[in-house]
């Protein structure tokens, strides 16, 4: 009996012997840097998605009074949130690019000045933010890129959507030089 036991023993030690060990799991494949800065700006309680260009961060609180273009106390701690996403991990290279808009009201030649001003405005905050100058470019469209309706079909003011199309969109690029 003492020998069938030892025989068996021997029998699942040197199968123990012969089995492959399991192979290890792959590990979790890497985030996409993009992937990486929209979470960023997502857990910092803003909105983001992914262009052709880089990340566009979604500003609610950049949005500017009527024939204005001082940022408000509310959009610079926005502005600070959005600054310290682009000085740290992935960004850190990144550049930017500021876009700044109007609504319709007034003439063309005047909305893009205003428009110019308002993303300057913004640039201002980002560079006192730390953020060099070189790697932030301006850029204004004035009235030509709403997005809502000026005007309503009827010809009345879109209030609620001109108050939309007076803001300024930050877009951290996927390159690393501001073209």
């Amino acid at each position: 009996m003492k020998s069938i036991f030892m025989l068996l023993c021997v029998l699942a030690v040197a199968g123990c012997a012969t089995q492959k060990a399991p192979e290890p799991l792959p590990p979790p494949p890497e985030k996409e840097p993009n992937e990486i800065i929209i979470e960023q700006i997502r857990d910092s309680g803003l909105s983001a998605w992914e262009t052709d260009k880089g990340v566009e961060i979604f500003l609610p609180d950049l949005l500017f009074e009527f024939n204005k273009a001082e940022v408000s106390e509310r959009a610079l701690g926005t502005l600070n949130v959005v600054a310290n996403i682009v000085k740290k991990d992935v960004a850190k290279t990144r550049n930017i690019e500021v876009h700044g808009h109007t609504d319709a009201t007034g003439p063309e030649e005047y909305n893009l000045l205003l428009s110019k001003k308002r993303a300057l405005a913004v640039v201002e905050v980002l560079t006192s933010s730390g953020i060099p100058a070189d790697r932030i470019k301006a850029e204004w469209f004035g009235e030509a890129k709403p997005k809502v309706q000026n005007y309503f079909t009827d010809g009345n003011f879109n209030k609620a959507g001109q108050s939309i199309n007076r803001r300024v969109e930050v877009v951290i690029l996927n390159n690393t030089s501001a073209e």
